[in-house]
This record gives C-alpha cells, sequence and structure tokens, in this order.
C-alpha cells in the first residue's frame, strides 16, 4: 500500500475495509513522522489508522508487540482512571496498525498551553492518576520477561537522545541549524551544566519497560470531562530507565507552558515576568504526578533512593532537547530561548531546588 496521506491509498484501504468515505462523517489525515488518519461517525464511534513511515529503526514492531504482548495480557492498570486504546487490527506488510478512536479529544498539552490559571483548566487528580497508571506499569515490567523487540534499543537509545553538545563532530555540526550551534556554543561554555549531562548519561540504568514518549501532546482528554484520560503512541516503548519517562513528561510540559507564554508576550521582560506564574501554577500538578507515581510503583520506587534527582535531571535534559528541537525550524537562538535554557539548566545543575518545587507537595511532603 502507497502512503496513506494520499486520497488514492485512502480510498482503496476504506473499499478493502467495505466501507466508504461517506460512511463516516469526519475525516483527518495528519502527515508527519507517520501518517495518521481519524475517521469519526456521527455517533462518534470510528477508528484511527496509523501508518508507520519505513524508517532506518522500523518502530512498528515495537508499538506492536506492547500493544499484544504488554497491555493486552497485563492486569488492567489505571482502572477507571486511564485506558490505552485498544489495538483493533494490525497490518504489518502495510505498516498499518488500527486503534479504537477516542472521540473528540484535547491533548493535555494544549489544555496546558491555555492561557490562565492551569490548575482550574486540569484538576490535580488528573495527574495523579496518570502517575499512578505509570507507576504501575513500570513495577509491573520490572519483574516480567521482556519481549526482545522491546529490550533491543535499551539504554542506548537514551544518549542518543540526550543532549550531549560537548561531543559534537564535525559531521553531526554540519547538520545543525544557525540556531542549534548558538546552543550548543552556550553549553559548552557552562562547565557546570556539561558536567551534569554527563553524569546523567552515565547514570541511566535498564530498570523496566517505559513508555519511551511520555508526554501532554501523548495524553488524551475526552470531552466528557468524567471520562478516562487516554495515554496513546507506544512506538518508542522500550527497556530503559523509569526516571526518563518522568522527567520527559514533566520537561515537556514546563517546554509547552512555556513557548505558550513565549507566544503571548511581546518582550523578554514580559515573558520572564508571565513565566514564573505559568511555572508555579505547574508545580502542583507535577506533584501530584509524582505522588500518584510513588503509590503506583510502590516497593519498585521506594528501593530507588536517587530516582527524584534523577528525574528532575531529566526534566532539564528534555526541556534541552525540546528547546533544540525547535531552533531546527527557527533558526535562530533569541534571548527568550535563553530563558528557557536557564530553566533546564536550573533543572540539571540544582536537581535539589527542582525536586522541592515540582515533586513536592507544599507541605515538603514526598
Amino acid at each position: 500500500m502507497t502512503d496513506l496521506g494520499s486520497a488514492h491509498a485512502l480510498g482503496t484501504l476504506l473499499e478493502g475495509r467495505g466501507e466508504r468515505l461517506d460512511n463516516y462523517t469526519r475525516v483527518t489525515v495528519n502527515s508527519g513522522r507517520n501518517v495518521v488518519v481519524a475517521l469519526a461517525r456521527a455517533e462518534a464511534h470510528g477508528v484511527l489508522i496509523k501508518q508507520h513511515r519505513p524508517r532506518i529503526a522500523d518502530r512498528l514492531p515495537m508499538e506492536l508487540a506492547v500493544h499484544t504482548e504488554i497491555l493486552d495480557t497485563a492486569p488492567a492498570f489505571g482502572g477507571d482512571r486511564i485506558f490505552v486504546p485498544r489495538l483493533l487490527r494490525s497490518q504489518p506488510a502495510d505498516r498499518l496498525l488500527e486503534f479504537e478512536l477516542v472521540p473528540d479529544a484535547v491533548s493535555l498539552a494544549d489544555k496546558m498551553a491555555e492561557p490562565g490559571d492551569a490548575g482550574k483548566a486540569v484538576p490535580a487528580r488528573r495527574f495523579e492518576e496518570l502517575g499512578s497508571f505509570i507507576g504501575e506499569f513500570h513495577a509491573y515490567t520490572a519483574t516480567m520477561e521482556i519481549p526482545d523487540v522491546l529490550s533491543e534499543p535499551a539504554v542506548d537509545l537514551e544518549l542518543l537522545q540526550m543532549v550531549d553538545f560537548d561531543h559534537l563532530t564535525p559531521e553531526r555540526c554540519a547538520e545543525l541549524s544557525q540556531g542549534e550551534l548558538q546552543l550548543a556554543r552556550t553549553v559548552q561554555r557552562d562547565a557546570p551544566l556539561t558536567a551534569s549531562l554527563a553524569r546523567l548519561s552515565r547514570a541511566v540504568e535498564a530498570r523496566c519497560l517505559i513508555h519511551g514518549d511520555l508526554r501532554g501532546e501523548n495524553v488524551l482528554l475526552p470531552a466528557g470531562s468524567r471520562e478516562r484520560m487516554a495515554l496513546i503512541d507506544w512506538e518508542l516503548c522500550r527497556l530503559s530507565d523509569p526516571a526518563v519517562d518522568l522527567g520527559h513528561f514533566i520537561g515537556s510540559l514546563l517546554h509547552r507552558v512555556l513557548y505558550a507564554v513565549r507566544a503571548e508576550q511581546p518582550t523578554v521582560a514580559s515573558w520572564q515576568a508571565a513565566a514564573e506564574p505559568r511555572m508555579a501554577a505547574l508545580a502542583p500538578l507535577t506533584s501530584s504526578f509524582w505522588r500518584g507515581y510513588r503509590s503506583g510503583a510502590g516497593a519498585f520506587a521506594e528501593a530507588q533512593p536517587l530516582l527524584a534527582l534523577l528525574t528532575a535531571c531529566h526534566a532539564g535534559s528534555a526541556l534541552l532537547s525540546r528547546t533544540a528541537g525547535a531552533l531546527r525550524s527557527t533558526g535562530e537562538l533569541t534571548p527568550r530561548d535563553l530563558l528557557v535554557v536557564g530553566v533546564a539548566r536550573r533543572l540539571l545543575v540544582e536537581p535539589l531546588w527542582a525536586k522541592a518545587r515540582f515533586l513536592l507537595d507544599e507541605g515538603g511532603v514526598r
């Protein structure tokens, strides 16, 4: 089958299903790293079809394995709190996976980026529920036999994804935008920051399966406020360090909130003034996420005394990585970008401060 981004391929797919395009009231196609087609009916039922595009590291077998060998056979993580859309059908030859549709959902990231008090937009209990789900998943997979396809990438993939501007080859530099090169020079001139990144890379240890792409964009809030949240996009699930998952989630939320503020504010001074209260509003939510995680993970979390500090450091690394990714398109490191880099730096260099701010309750309770 050809790329689902074409009308012909989509029509051929529907014909193979014995359906027509006018069977559906809404059809959306998103073409990016993968092609995702959402087909919705008037009664809100439908199907989401994901086509993996070929690349060097084919992730389709990983996503297929986590659904068929882990999620469909494991205990019901989260139960009435979180659910993972069911895998309805797979067609590996065409690189297709079909899932149940989550109707009229908005991502947690979009909610968090809305102006105003983030705590009112998304209740803290939602974060606690998500944290509990992830904790249960980590603890369960820490004791099971991991399918080979999910264990192969392991720690090596984390080291590739982490920002390491201190060891750039000439070939890698040639691939970077001007903004990324400016960021690299900024990091390289900061000895405490480069040392923190180096220590973090040495601390990564494979302990359990992680979601691998745990960010607000992959947490869906259905239209009904009482509906369960959905956690999607498991194609990067792998054997790795739990702190990577936790830090990536917090760092990605910080990135979304900070850049949403940046878009609203015309000057560096106004951005800086607006960013602080938005981070303050985020802190109780990330603390609720952490509290839920510790509850769900139980003894697995208790056995890792440095988990909170490593989570804070990975949040800083994730924030740096996402900033670098944004610079690929903008091509210029602006003063407001540097303010975001400053937040990432503090997470990495001062993890005790980060832990106290983003992973503790107001009363200082872990």
